[in-house]
């Protein structure tokens, strides 16, 4: 919620934000393409603004990078594949954007990757030399096509956190479920 860093997803985005927290993964070094290690597009939004920081040990080819292809390949795959939402095995991806194309972001420690997983075939990709941990900061428009559930607070805690906070950073964060 740092001001400058609002500046900057705001400005991605074209719109106000609603910021949908961190969410810290592991993600298990058992080779599987299952879940989020399949390629999709997120239907939370028309766009949406992921950071995704490795946590724990560097990634590299074999660690559960995350994957993705660029804008051209997304929108040749969406028009071959009739894709409308939901999970798309590797064979698939294959058939209609060649593995030269797939895009892997490896990086040392504490690496920063941003991306707009609404606009871009994306996946974890299945670690096989070590487990990957990761968190994740996400922000879409304030008016989202999709949410989903969010982590419950008492008032009091829900208090805690946006008093300190500006106006504006305050109208990023999501309203309280009980």
């Amino acid at each position: 919620l740092d001001e400058r860093l609002l500046d900057l997803v705001e400005n991605y985005i074209g719109l106000p934000v609603q910021y949908h927290g961190a969410s810290v993964r592991r993600e298990v070094a058992d080779g599987r393409a299952t879940d989020v290690r399949q390629w999709h597009l997120d239907p939370e939004d028309s766009r949406m603004l992921k950071i995704i920081v490795y946590l724990g040990g560097d990634v590299g080819d074999g660690g559960g990078a995350f994957e993705y292809l660029d804008g051209a390949a997304t929108r040749r795959a969406v028009r071959a594949l009739r894709y409308v939402s939901g999970f798309v095995d590797d064979a698939r991806m294959r058939r209609v954007v060649p593995e030269s194309e797939w895009r892997r972001a490896t990086g040392a420690a504490y690496t920063a990757n941003l991306a707009d997983t609404c606009a871009v075939f994306h996946r974890a990709g299945p670690p096989v030399n070590a487990d990957r941990y990761t968190v994740t900061y996400s922000w879409t428009s304030r008016r989202p096509r999709k949410t989903y559930g969010a982590m419950p607070m008492s008032e009091s805690e829900y208090r805690a956190v946006t008093v300190v906070l500006s106006p504006r950073q305050r109208a990023c964060v999501p309203p309280r479920i009980e």
